[in-house]
């Protein structure tokens, strides 16, 4: 009897885990009761409750199959694992399809893209069918049991799920077209290229895409007609095109070819017309005429030409003291009334003339008598000569590495400060280009591995594409990246290169070595090759290359493989000259005495990090000469000879004297002090003392006006 008791009480646990499978499942519901944005239809929402049910039950009814007291309702159990492995595989169908549809629906919105892709829009359209009729019966009746056990719905998500196939196949081999017409779309997402790609019809909708393909480029000036003429960079520079862009009529990717060789040529014009127009102006006047890529490399050629003349005449000193004064001049120009671009450009100019005047007065002091001794080869020389192309063009050179200048658009950006550690990274990689290698920098964090990198590839006008590696990176995407660089003809700098994954790493030095090898076979610069590299033909232009940043100290980085090291040549980096940088940017703003200041400031600096831990030290040391730089040129007047930085460490009171005609003066003050005092004997517009921790007094003492 005990036996027969216990067996009925087994069942019966049976009986109702069975009815409470049941019961469970009348109160699950698929929430469709908003439209999906625009679409008119639904998704499905709530599947995630209906998964945790599927998954408890699937668990329930394996363990009832074994028990031995299931014998009653062995057929109901069967037919309960039946349903729900059924309702699983559905569901996952029926997710997938959403997933796919959700994100190829905009796309097939489009009507341009409709018309690009017929068969591949109405494979779509047939199944955006299925799917709207499918979710309008779920809108109507939720029951998730109800509408997961529905007869043929899993054979209809099959095929959906391999119409779509097809679909994101089709798609992924038109954006690989489109990408092959116009080498610069592999540089973007395929959803920022379909956001192109659907805007053919109207050129002007493309303009705020512009920005993502030419770095510097804003927009465009487009006629009635829509005809490009004219270029605009992002800080309101105009550059016009030598022939028009006719853009009506044609696909994107062709104007945009256009628009690429009309930017190359309009660059190329307006260097050519500086180079000429140097020697028949006065300085001043000559660099507030011109656009500032053209006032940068322009000065150069000349620079280059009057050095090598001055190594041969035996006059370098009186060189340098002409270059000196030069430099004044433009101290001056830069503090008297000219508009903010020109400003800039002044700017990015006394950079270079600094670098310049530096580079002379140690040649005089080296007595340097031949043009190919190498304290005068080892500089960045550019030359405006005749090449293979029958005309001429701008070239640079550093010892025995010569290389076209890209004419790539700037814009009117500043210049990266030069120091000898950028002077030795720069012979470096310009080494590379000669020897078909990329380039290694490697260092610490904040030492100017990426930067140094970008300003060469300004220096030489190359297009230069920084992309930031992750553990995720795979050789696929990898290789996407790399037919894009030789198709281009572009730079790339791979942030942090050795968080990829060693296994990735082989992959891509095989890559790397079928690229490297092709464009060592070729005998000039303007020559292009074809070649097949990842299953795609494609016209490899040797100028590209490409830049790896490491920071070896950082915990989960990976040791190169020796192959692909071996494609590299490594550059060590090390702290900056913080002084010479902050002599530069004062000169840059407008101070006579950027040394003397740069040596105060360093001598601050070094003082404040005494009172700090190591890595506070570091942070004051660098970030806070570079916060030096627009503070002097932003909130300086033409009256004051020198600038307030934000106190950002310790000390015992701030005192901001200021005499002369100013705009306004802004102290922030960011930690404890005991005293804040501003005496004002000018003519100020306001006063603005602005403190977020305790201090004992803030005295602002005005004998003059305050407006």
């Amino acid at each position: 009897m005990a036996d027969i008791g216990d067996r009925s009480g087994k069942e019966k646990a049976i009986e109702n885990q069975l009815k409470n499978m049941q019961v469970a499942w009348e109160k699950v519901f698929f929430d469709c009761s908003e439209a999906y944005r625009t679409t008119e239809t639904y998704i499905l929402k709530g599947a995630d409750e209906v998964m945790t049910i599927l998954d408890e039950q699937i668990v329930v009814t394996q363990a009832m199959q074994f028990s031995p007291f299931n014998k009653p309702f062995k057929e109901e159990i069967d037919e309960w694992n039946e349903k729900l492995n059924y309702i699983s595989e559905c569901l996952d169908q029926w997710l997938k399809v959403q997933r796919a549809w959700m994100y190829l629906q905009p796309i097939f919105d489009s009507p341009d893209i409709m018309k690009q892709l017929p068969t591949e829009g109405k494979k779509f359209k047939l199944v955006d069918g299925k799917w709207r009729q499918v979710m309008g019966r779920v809108h109507a009746n939720g029951h998730a049991l109800t509408q997961c056990t529905a007869e043929g719905l899993l054979q209809i998500w099959i095929n959906c799920n391999n119409d779509l196939d097809l679909v994101q196949k089709g798609l992924d081999d038109y954006l690989e077209t489109k990408r092959g017409a116009f080498a610069r779309f592999y540089f973007l997402s395929n959803d920022e290229l379909l956001e192109i790609l659907s805007q053919t019809k109207d050129p002007l909708r493309v303009q705020p895409f512009l920005c993502k393909v030419f770095e510097a480029m804003m927009k465009l000036t487009f006629t009635d007609a829509l005809v490009a003429t004219h270029m605009h960079s992002k800080e309101g520079e105009i550059i016009s095109f030598v022939d028009p862009v006719i853009t009506k009529g044609n696909g994107v990717e062709v104007w945009m070819t256009s628009v690429e060789n009309q930017m190359i040529m309009g660059v190329r014009e307006a260097i050519k017309i500086g180079v000429e127009s140097y020697p028949v102006m006065v300085r001043t006047d000559w660099v507030l005429a011109n656009p500032g890529q053209v006032v940068l490399n322009s000065s150069q050629v000349h620079w280059t030409a009057e050095v090598e003349e001055s190594i041969k005449g035996h006059t370098l000193e009186s060189h340098f003291t002409r270059l000196a004064k030069e430099l004044l001049d433009l101290v001056f120009l830069v503090r008297g009334d000219i508009t903010k671009l020109q400003r800039t450009s002044i700017g990015a100019l006394v950079v270079i003339d600094v670098h310049a005047k530096d580079t002379v007065e140690k040649l005089a002091q080296e007595k340097v008598e031949d043009c190919m001794s190498f304290e005068w080869i080892s500089q960045l020389r550019y030359y405006w000569e005749m090449d293979d192309r029958t005309t001429e063009n701008l070239w640079i050179r550093m010892v025995q590495t010569p290389f076209p200048y890209g004419y790539e658009y700037l814009g009117n950006s500043f210049r990266l400060v030069i120091t000898p550690l950028t002077d030795m990274c720069y012979m470096t990689l310009m080494g590379a280009q000669s020897l078909n290698l990329g380039g290694a920098p490697a260092g610490p964090a904040g030492t100017g591995k990426t930067e140094t990198t970008k300003d060469l590839a300004k220096a030489l006008a190359k297009q230069c594409v920084v992309f930031n590696c992750s553990p995720e990176m795979d050789y696929l995407m990898v290789g996407k990246f790399f037919k894009g660089l030789a198709s281009s003809g572009a730079w790339c700098c791979f942030d942090e290169f050795n968080r990829i994954y060693i296994e990735v790493l082989s992959v891509i030095a095989q890559q790397l070595l079928q690229l490297f090898s092709a464009k060592k076979s070729l005998a000039s610069y303007n020559e292009t090759c074809e070649l097949e590299f990842d299953s795609t033909m494609i016209l490899m232009r040797p100028t590209f290359n490409v830049f790896i940043t490491m920071n070896p100290g950082y915990a989960g980085r990976s040791e190169l493989p020796d192959n692909l090291a071996a494609l590299f040549r490594p550059m060590a980096m090390m702290v900056p000259d913080y002084a010479m940088i902050g002599e530069i940017s004062f000169y840059a703003f407008g101070f006579e005495k950027g040394r003397h200041l740069a040596k105060k400031m360093v001598t601050t600096f070094q003082l404040c990090s005494e009172q700090l831990s190591a890595q506070s030290e570091e942070y004051v040391a660098c970030c806070t000469v570079m916060t030096l730089r627009p503070l002097a040129g932003e909130s300086v007047s033409v009256a004051v000879s020198f600038a307030v930085s934000p106190v950002s460490v310790p000390v015992s009171s701030v005192g901001v004297p200021v005499s002369g005609s100013v705009s306004s003066v802004d102290v922030p003050v960011s930690v404890l002090v005991s005293s804040v005092s501003v005496p004002v004997s000018g003519s100020v517009s306001s006063v603005d003392v602005s403190v977020s921790d305790p201090v004992s007094s803030v005295n602002v003492q005005v004998s003059g006006s305050v407006r």
